[in-house]
């Protein structure tokens, strides 16, 4: 069609593509021949920069093949000419696949010195990224007008950067895989992760049909078939809606706040016999660790009721996004916890807080937790920049993060969280070489009207998993700030007392629930990762 209608560009275009798809079937020939015709259409319409991309193609495409020596000349020149034309991308990425063509090659000093340039041009590219963020708000602030446009055009051009250079590194890391399959790991290992009064529920959606694996260290059962995601999805439908109710007027939640107790606690009833009634007898006396599954991580399985109780009311709970994401965790946090107890010594917490006139008990929510610890460092306001948390961060067993967050549906791993002077998002995160036992995040958005974020919030959870974090306390939903101020009190109170993480966080929970009775203020936190 293009060729008919003598759309060269077009035509180029559709032959390149068309190459990728051969090199993906392996049919290496055809996609030469593909590619060398779409860079001479390019040459002919004087596109130096997609020429470059086309041979960066042939380049990989030799690697594949194994003819190191070429991949090593094209690779060479490809970067040459990106710096030549300024595409850092593309620079970058040829440093990082110079690097393995230097491996292959026995040329170890090479490789590390590829590698190493990579990582640097990579945390450029953060950096692009985060000031064009930074310029973004505070021309907002002054005027949105069309340069606020072009700016989050750039931005998302670095998004698209970023993302490019992620998805090309070749991570040899089982941590790294770990959170981002949903791999299985060995039941025998899995068993060895729980202790004697501990259970792992895991939900598996096959098709409509939702099952259930109760992991413990006796060993496992399956319960096949106990509802259907047709049956649940409407009810999460109708919980979510009843909890959407807090986020209008003040006025309107004192008037029918008794009415939508009483429906938010029979939409949990109906989850509840869904859900937990067909392995109760597996829970009874049981610390439970959930890993759902599909719409079933919209479920706050802790919150879920059974027409006289909560679920935490019986029961120490937590979650995990996978069970290999579960013993990964576990095994972070055994050898962390030769140190003793999380948080017992003042010097080991950092607050970081970020309040302004939308939030302003951010700045309680920090001093509550200083006045358990009076040691404990905090970075507030405009002390609390990027370069001083990933300084200091790194000494600390306890990092608290409250602050505003962005939660990209569009893009997951482009959520952040606001610092003073830049947006701290999953690639930041990625970077970080923590210590901690336990970040709590503490993210609130103004004017966010949704509840259950879901994949949007997952993206900073793997950051942390993969800085090496094993447990994370986050909040699910933006919630009431007295309500969120009472939380934090009741949890670091547990965690100064030696609480486990699980049992501070279960006290913290029954600690609002006297206080607020609805869900909506007192569950909205949960904790992630290794539990204790």
């Amino acid at each position: 069609i293009f060729a008919a209608h003598q759309d060269e560009l077009g035509l180029a275009f559709v032959k390149y593509n068309c190459a990728n798809q051969y090199t993906c079937l392996n049919e290496f020939e055809r996609a030469l021949a593909l590619y060398q015709e779409s860079a001479q259409i390019y040459e002919t319409l004087d596109m130096p920069l997609a020429i470059n991309d086309v041979e960066y193609s042939i380049a990989w495409l030799y690697f594949q093949r194994g003819k190191f020596q070429e991949s090593l000349r094209l690779f060479d020149t490809v970067r040459n000419r990106a710096r030549e034309l300024g595409d850092a991308t593309l620079d970058a990425l040829c440093d990082l696949d110079l690097s393995e063509v230097y491996l292959q090659l026995n040329a170890y000093e090479d490789a590390t010195e590829s590698a190493q340039s990579a990582i640097e041009k990579f945390s450029a590219l953060q950096i692009n990224y985060g000031r064009v963020k930074a310029r973004i708000e505070l021309r907002h602030q002054r005027r949105p007008d069309r340069v606020v446009h072009q700016l989050r055009q750039e931005a998302q051009q670095w998004e698209r950067a970023l993302e490019r250079l992620m998805r090309r590194m070749r991570v040899e890391d089982a941590e790294y895989v770990s959170l981002q399959t949903v791999s299985r790991p060995d039941v025998a290992e899995l068993r060895q992760c729980l202790a004697e009064d501990e259970v792992l529920v895991e939900y598996y959606t096959v098709k409509d049909q939702v099952k259930i694996f109760v992991v413990s260290s006796d060993g496992v059962r399956v319960v096949n078939d106990i509802t259907t995601v047709g049956a649940t999805a409407p009810l999460l439908r109708r919980l979510k809606f009843y909890f959407e109710k807090f986020t209008l007027s003040e006025c309107y939640v004192n008037a029918h706040r008794d009415s939508v107790q009483t429906l938010t606690d029979q939409s949990l009833r109906l989850l509840y016999d869904q859900l937990v009634e067909p392995i109760v007898p597996l829970l009874e006396g049981k610390k439970i660790l959930f890993v759902p599954h599909g719409v079933l991580h919209y479920v706050p399985f802790h919150a879920l009721h059974d027409g006289r109780k909560y679920l935490i009311d019986r029961h120490e709970i937590s979650y995990c996004p996978s069970a290999s994401v579960f013993k990964l965790c576990s095994e972070k946090a055994q050898k962390k916890s030769a140190n003793g107890p999380v948080c017992r010594q003042a010097g080991e917490v950092l607050i970081v807080g970020v309040p302004d006139e939308a939030a302003p008990l951010i700045l309680d929510e920090a001093q509550a937790i200083q006045s358990l610890w009076p040691e404990a460092r905090v970075l507030l306001g405009d002390e609390a920049t990027l370069d001083r948390l990933k300084q200091q961060a790194p000494a600390y067993r306890l990092l608290h993060l409250a602050s505003h967050g962005t939660f990209r549906r569009d893009n997951p791993m482009f959520s952040a969280l606001k610092l003073s002077d830049a947006w701290l998002n999953f690639y930041d995160i990625f970077n970080l070489n923590l210590n901690a036992d336990l970040v709590t995040l503490s993210a609130c958005e103004t004017g966010m009207n949704e509840v259950f974020p879901g994949d949007e919030l997952f993206g900073l959870m793997r950051g942390f998993l993969y800085a090496g974090v094993p447990s994370l306390i986050v909040n699910l939903w933006m919630v009431h700030d007295r309500s969120t101020a009472v939380f934090m009190r009741w949890l670091y109170a547990g965690l100064r007392e030696g609480l486990t993480k699980r049992a501070a966080l279960r006290q913290a929970q029954l600690g609002v629930k006297q206080e607020y009775q609805h869900p909506y203020y007192w569950a909205p936190f949960i904790m992630m990762g290794a539990p204790v």
